[in-house]
């Protein structure tokens, strides 16, 4: 068999398999109460609520209820609570985040209800310790303001394989932030859980640091936690092995996105027209043309030809793997038009292992020739957003996709700083991983590189929409709509769904 042959086969197979992330049974409870009868309400609670509970369901989390649960009243939180607890039962993690009013009376800190009644921290900590969940975490972004009750929190005990992370210290309050935006606790939390290889002390110690430069080291966080066995990520590392080669493609059990991954270049960029098409030069053109006229099956056939006439050429390799994730991105859409639900899944399933693999395949053997051309990683980038797509669209989780997708877009950037398409693909990357800000950066770069390119004041609406900053977003939507066929304004009614 030949090499060929055995690294598409291999491929192929960890497309099939799942990651260590994936077989782990992960469960959160979310709630969010701003709205309080006869109280002060709160700008945030939801916000926070949505935002964390998006990124764990991107982090293979099952949310219980399906989604954050906002301005609950007691019997509400209860109910849901005997749901998240038997949910928990056995599982490998289960996480509890709570962000609006809290209080404390003697020794005992309560989560307050919408229609101000009360939830002992206690007792949630105790229902998640008799399901047995291997690992458990309490996130109390609480004590928004002081209540009838008392003051701040006080502090806890954190039995055995558990974590509790305060949003400031014992005796104190907490900010809610900016209205229409996220507490600073959730917004540092947001960015701690998309940091690859971060683990649970080093996550929330990044979170610790990050509450007090927003805060001007007012808000002080606070975290107690008994031993806890093995290590949990979050976002998983990107690569599992420094020992190994950067020359050699890594794939590991924590990777959910099978196309194996080379560092980053770290030398000075290498010019562009160092590229060469080699003796396959006539080939690429045609299939540049045939490719425009999205006729990807006949692409392939002429760069198959060029490949046999040098396999030697990194362009043609790369126009092999853009022929492959671009016809399968087009399939991804006719597919998701499908009614029958189990005719729609086979043939998604198909999609990933028919298009997305052979396309890394060849992105990375284009890579191996030449690791000096930005359109290679930034092709092998969108491809691992394509199967991004697919896999949620299924339904499976997606740990660590947007990483793997992120370390290809940077390297583009890096390697072609004035290339305005790697800068706004990088943007796209950074939203779908929730790291708006620098989303909103990479976005910018690329109208610094050509104000009159559009594509970016989409998706800075996008990201705009997320941080509850509406008018910066309506601005951008209407600019991205002069480049619209039909001039509407699309990702104002796609983000208010979102959230």
């Amino acid at each position: 068999m030949t090499g060929w042959k055995v690294l598409l086969l291999t491929v192929t197979a960890l497309i099939a398999g799942i990651s260590s992330a994936e077989a782990e049974k992960r469960i959160a409870f979310i709630i969010g109460n701003a709205n309080y009868v006869g109280q002060k309400q709160l700008s945030n609670p939801a916000n926070d609520a949505r935002l964390i509970a998006n990124i764990l369901q991107r982090k293979g989390f099952e949310i219980v209820g399906g989604g954050p649960l906002v301005d609950a009243t007691q019997s509400q939180f209860l109910n849901a609570l005997n749901q998240f607890a038997l949910a928990a039962d056995a599982s490998d993690v289960a996480l509890f985040y709570y962000s609006g009013h809290g209080s404390a009376s003697g020794e005992v800190n309560y989560l307050v209800t919408s229609d101000n009644g009360n939830v002992s921290a206690s007792e949630i900590l105790r229902r998640l310790t008799f399901a047995h969940a291997k690992l458990r975490i309490l996130l109390l972004d609480a004590c928004r303001t002081q209540m009838r009750i008392g003051g701040g929190f006080v502090t806890m005990s954190a039995p055995e394989g558990t974590l509790i992370g305060f949003a400031t210290q014992p005796g104190d309050t907490a900010s809610d932030g900016p209205p229409g935006s996220n507490s600073p606790y959730a917004a540092s939390l947001a960015e701690a859980m998309n940091t690859p290889g971060a683990d649970l002390f080093t996550l929330f110690n990044d979170v610790g640091l990050k509450v007090m430069k927003r805060t001007g080291s007012v808000q002080k966080p606070w975290m107690h936690a008994s031993p806890i066995s093995g290590t949990f990520f979050f976002s998983p590392p990107v690569f599992a092995s420094a020992s190994l080669p950067s020359s050699v493609a890594v794939a590991t059990a924590t990777d959910v996105i099978p196309a194996p991954l080379q560092a980053a270049p770290i030398s000075a960029p290498v010019p562009q027209i160092q590229v060469s098409s080699g003796n396959a030069g006539s080939f690429i053109q045609q299939a540049w043309n045939e490719l425009a006229g999205g006729n990807y099956e006949s692409a392939r056939t002429t760069l198959t030809e060029g490949i046999r006439v040098d396999s030697n050429s990194a362009l043609a390799y790369s126009y092999m793997g853009f022929a492959w994730f671009e016809q399968g991105n087009s399939l991804r859409h006719e597919i998701m038009l499908i009614k029958d639900v189990d005719e729609r899944n086979r043939r998604l399933s198909d999609l990933i292992k028919s298009h997305y693999a052979p396309a890394f395949v060849a992105l990375d053997r284009a890579i191996k020739l030449n690791d000096g051309y930005s359109s290679f990683y930034r092709h092998r980038g969108n491809a691992v957003i394509g199967v991004y797509h697919t896999r949620r669209a299924l339904g499976l989780p997606v740990v660590g996709t947007m990483d793997r997708a992120i370390v290809d877009l940077e390297a583009a950037t890096k390697t072609d700083p004035a290339s305005m398409l790697a800068a706004n693909d990088l943007g796209t990357a950074y939203l779908l991983a929730d790291r708006y800000d620098d989303a909103i950066r990479s976005y910018n770069n690329a109208l610094l590189i050509n104000p009159r390119y559009k594509d970016p004041h989409d998706g800075l609406c996008r990201a705009y929409m997320r941080l509850g900053r509406i008018s910066d977003a309506q601005n951008e939507a209407g600019i991205a709509a002069q480049a619209s066929e039909f001039g509407k304004k699309q990702c104002l009614r796609t983000e208010v769904r979102v959230r």
